[in-house]
């Protein structure tokens, strides 16, 4: 299983629940096998899937293998197998670059292959007739995460340089995985439906990311050519107000660099 999907299962098996984890880096669990796919639903007979599952580069292949086929193998395995809700993990990436903080009611406008390979997810999820739930999430990051946060918290402790793309300007919101969990129990708790954002709402420049860790440890950045397809704004937050995130991005990267 991958970062959130750890935490998910560690989660859910302390509450008690029956629970079936499937590890997609594994070939045996590949699931853009549909065998594959409906073996496992056909023998666990679960009550929910939650598909979190997926590949994360903009290389056009393994975005139409690892994310559109493998998400169409699960929702038909659920389909044939009469399951009767399917929980899908989208991104922030579908949004693409706006100027704003956005809301579940805005426009979507991917920039990028991962970006639009998960809103043509969204977009098939929604023809079929099991309940629906589609999580956009933001920049999740936490204990043996990745991305920005433990990337650079992991190069300060090590003595390494950061490295940032860009001028260091471009925003982004971060979400612990603690906080992703924590809404995701209220998703369970009210077998909620429909579309959700979950993030911290909380602007934040990649310099003030480095500003905040260079307080508690100071160490080197350098500045290389900005990537390809770069979103240079994304911040998001719910217009349903059904969680309210715990942890600051502050806490956050206290709790990373111990």
């Amino acid at each position: 299983m991958g970062f959130i999907g750890r935490h998910l299962y560690n989660n859910l098996e302390k509450q008690g629940h029956k629970l079936k984890g499937i590890d997609k880096k594994k070939p045996l669990n590949h699931l853009s096998n549909f065998r594959v796919a409906n073996t496992i639903i056909e023998e666990f007979k679960p009550d929910v899937v939650i598909h979190l599952a997926a590949t994360s580069n903009n290389n056009q292949l393994d975005n139409l293998i690892d994310n559109v086929v493998s998400s169409v193998n699960v929702f038909e395995a659920c389909k044939k197998n009469k399951v009767p809700w399917v929980i899908f993990a989208s991104s922030a990436a579908v949004y693409g670059s706006q100027n704003k903080i956005v809301t579940e009611d805005s426009n979507t406008n991917p920039i990028n292959v991962y970006g639009s390979s998960k809103q043509y997810i969204e977009n098939i999820m929604m023809t079929y007739n099991f309940k629906k739930t589609i999580l956009r999430f933001s920049n999740v990051y936490g204990d043996r995460g990745r991305g920005a946060v433990n990337l650079f918290t992991y190069c300060r402790k090590n003595n390494m340089p950061i490295k940032i793309y860009g001028d260091g300007t471009q925003i982004r919101d971060f979400v612990h995985v603690e906080d992703v969990l924590g809404f995701m129990d209220v998703v369970f708790a009210k077998k909620l439906q429909g579309l959700y954002n979950v993030s911290s709402g909380v602007p934040i420049r990649i310099v003030q990311l480095c500003s905040m860790i260079d307080k508690i440890k100071k160490g080197n950045s350098t500045f290389e050519e900005m990537k390809e397809k770069e979103i240079f704004y994304s911040c998001l937050k719910s217009k349903y107000r059904l969680y309210r995130p715990k942890i600051s991005i502050e806490e956050g990267i206290q709790r990373l660099m111990k």
